[in-house]
């Protein structure tokens, strides 16, 4: 593989490498990139870019995360930012805050995050989650609830997935299944 770490402007393909192997050395390349990229009209360049940024914890980036959510860009690069930034900072607050804005895509980015990562959200957090979720009405959100629910211990997540399991989405009802059959 190329020597990444003296590329200008990575590709895509170069993009999802350094996703895959996560090192932090390639932090200044990033931070960099998204710098110059972020004002373009290239939205999938943008996301994956962010997503390599959270992927390797650039914990220098998170300054420049946080000043560039308030820019209008697409919803995939605003969910790009929630997750990065919740993946950085290694807990639940940027998603509390997220559900304060009220912000789907900020919602949907920090609970992607922390489905993937394997992390655990207390009550009081799991409460305001399925309250803003059923404000708004939306599977896609939903999905990565039930995805990262397995080994959460609340009573409202085991109600909520047990009434997703039939839903009529495919994916919806088969993660809340799956998060069931491993709650049990």
């Amino acid at each position: 593989m190329k020597d990444l770490k003296t590329v200008s402007h990575p590709s895509v393909d170069q993009l999802l490498k350094i996703r895959k192997i996560k090192d932090p050395i390639y932090c200044p390349l990033l931070l960099d990139a998204l710098s110059t990229e972020i004002h373009k009209n290239t939205w999938e360049t943008q996301y994956q870019i962010i997503m390599a940024i959270g992927e390797t914890k650039c914990h220098n980036a998170l300054e420049f995360l946080y000043s560039i959510l308030n820019i209008k860009l697409e919803p995939m690069v605003r969910l790009a930012l929630s997750d990065a930034i919740t993946r950085i900072e290694q807990d639940d607050s940027f998603l509390i805050n997220a559900i304060e804005l009220k912000d789907k895509e900020l919602v949907e980015g920090a609970i992607r995050a922390i489905a993937l990562e394997h992390k655990k959200l207390s009550n009081s957090k799991i409460l305001k989650l399925l309250n803003f979720l059923e404000s708004i009405n939306d599977t896609e959100t939903v999905f990565w609830l039930a995805a990262g629910a397995p080994g959460w211990d609340h009573s409202e997540i085991k109600a909520n997935l047990i009434k997703w399991a039939e839903s009529e989405n495919y994916d919806l009802s088969r993660a809340a299944k799956s998060a069931l059959t491993k709650n049990i």
